[in-house]
Formats: structure tokens, C-alpha cells, sequence
């Protein structure tokens, strides 16, 4: 019998982890592909403090990926099983998401385009206070952005970038304006949603050892790490405290371009 198994080169697992909400063409991410991967982190645009969720309109498909979250235990199609002969058992984990966090989950989702309209409001005050010398993120008229990290380019000398956000960290921190006085080893990286203003990733993955074996030659990746400054302080933020980290982000920048 015909089984998803024959089409597997063609399928599309869509990562959605930091799109809810999202949309291209007036279509949802997570409705493209064969099956949508959500995160509810504690970091994401809609928590339930940690898992995540599957979707996907295939039930052989559905019952697999149960299968796989809980110790390759099947719930609907026992066996032997007639409707599905071939399906077998696999090698499973321990994956669940717990019932509680399900529930919040189910909360947040109805509060989703309240957070979305939010985010988008405070994203865009933010890009009309930006100085010059930095480059909001370019979001095409057919997309919907979910905000969930405000990628910015850094436009003028790189090495001047770190000197920044140090100058930054020093200068929000006499403001009290951090939720941790500690210095994190990644400038940012301390601070939960809402607090954070960092350059992002600080290596290509293929400079990790586990991954250096892969390395290859990607210019582009390597400059857009020497550019990338992330602003994350405008979810779940008021305006006032925007105009306030805005206010510190403006002189500190102009001191550093002297």
C-alpha cells in the first residue's frame, strides 16, 4: 500500500519556531509544508514557559510523530493493524509536553493577535528612532512579520559594532534599564524577551568544532555576523520604556561615531 514513506524526499518540515503569527501572501506560516515545528520557549512571541507543537493534516503522519514523542508507543492504531499494516514500531523519546503547558499554550494562542498588533506597534516606533548608521530589517509588502527579533544592520565600520554595545551595556545598566547586572560572555544574552540588544550570532556554525569538518567558504554569513545588531526590546514593552532605551541607544551611538 501507498505510504507517506514513498514521497519522504519530498516532504517540507517547515521550522516555524519564531513565526507565529506570521504570514506570506496572506498564508499562515506553518500551513506550507508537510508538517509546522512551533516552539513555546520562554523566549518565543507566544510562551508556555517551555516544548513546543506539531502541526500537520496527515493522521498516519500524526500518529508517527506521537509514536516518536513517547517512547515509540502508538495511541489510536494498535497492533496488529489492519488499516495501517505497515506502519512499525519505532525508537522513541521522551518528549511530552506536559498537560499544564498545553493549557497555557491553548490561552496564549487566543491572545495571539493581540500580542502580534503589539509587537508590530512597538517595532515600528522603534525603526522611525533609529539613527542613520543603522538599517532596520527589510520586510516585503506580502509578508507579515511576527517581530519576534528586530534583525538591524550595522552600517558603519564593524569593529566600532562591539565597542558599541559595550558602551551600550555600561550605559543601560546606570540607567537601570537591564534585568541583570551581569555581564553576559554574549552582550545580551542574559536578558529575557524584552531586554535585549545584542549582535547576535558570534561565530559561523561551521566554526563550532563539532561542525568544523563542514566548513566552507560562506563570505555572506561571515559579513552578516560582522553587521547584525538584534533588538529585542520591544515585546511585551511599553511605549515609554521604548522612547527611554531609544533615548540611551541614540547618545551612546552618536559618542561612538564621534
Amino acid at each position: 500500500p501507498w505510504s507517506w514513506k514513498d514521497t519522504i524526499s519530498g516532504f517540507i518540515i517547515e521550522d516555524c519556531a519564531q513565526c507565529v503569527g506570521g504570514k506570506w501572501k496572506g498564508k499562515k506560516a506553518g500551513t506550507f509544508g508537510d508538517i509546522a515545528i512551533f516552539s513555546g520557549q520562554g523566549t518565543k512571541n507566544l510562551t508556555m514557559g517551555e516544548g513546543g507543537w506539531l502541526c500537520m493534516d496527515d493522521e498516519e503522519l500524526y500518529e508517527r510523530c506521537c509514536s516518536i514523542r513517547n517512547h515509540g508507543d502508538y495511541y489510536k492504531y494498535k497492533f496488529p493493524n489492519k488499516k495501517y499494516p505497515y506502519l512499525q514500531n519505532v525508537f522513541g523519546y521522551n518528549l511530552r509536553c506536559t498537560e499544564l503547558q498545553a493549557a497555557i499554550g491553548r490561552c496564549q494562542l487566543k491572545k495571539l493577535p493581540m500580542f502580534l498588533k503589539h509587537f508590530k506597534k512597538n517595532a515600528e516606533m522603534i525603526f522611525d528612532l533609529l539613527p542613520e548608521g543603522i538599517e532596520p530589517p527589510y520586510i516585503p509588502k506580502e509578508v507579515e512579520h511576527a517581530y519576534f527579533i528586530l534583525g538591524c544592520k550595522w552600517l558603519k565600520n564593524p569593529s566600532l559594532k562591539q565597542k558599541f554595545l559595550e558602551s551600550l551595556w555600561n550605559r543601560r545598566k546606570r540607567e537601570k534599564m537591564l534585568f541583570s547586572d551581569k555581564l553576559p560572555d554574549i552582550p545580551g544574552s542574559n536578558q529575557p524577551p524584552g531586554y535585549t540588544i545584542g549582535g547576535g550570532y558570534s561565530q559561523p556554525l561551521y566554526d563550532i568544532p563539532l561542525y568544523q569538518k563542514y566548513k566552507r567558504l560562506c563570505p555572506n554569513t561571515e559579513q552578516y555576523i560582522k553587521q547584525a545588531l538584534w533588538i529585542d526590546i520591544h515585546r511585551f514593552t511599553t511605549d515609554e520604556r521604548i522612547k527611554k532605551e531609544m533615548e540611551i541607544f541614540n547618545k551612546v551611538y552618536k559618542e561612538i561615531e564621534g
